[in-house]
């Protein structure tokens, strides 16, 4: 009987570099408001709960 034996052709990829367009945006500075850090904490607040009452209920 006859063995069949199979070889796996490899190929290689050359590529070549690619330029992109970089768009330069000027940032602007925006002044932070007043009650931004009571937003946060209501935020994460209500993280901390999320995560209590996921455990709690598991």
């Amino acid at each position: 009987m006859a063995t069949l034996t199979k070889t796996k052709k490899t190929t290689t990829k050359t590529s070549t570099p690619k330029t992109t367009a970089v768009k330069t945006v000027k940032a602007e500075k925006v002044p932070a408001k007043k009650d931004a850090a009571k937003d946060l904490a209501d935020l994460f607040e209500d993280g901390l709960k999320d995560l209590y009452w996921a455990e709690k209920i598991s």
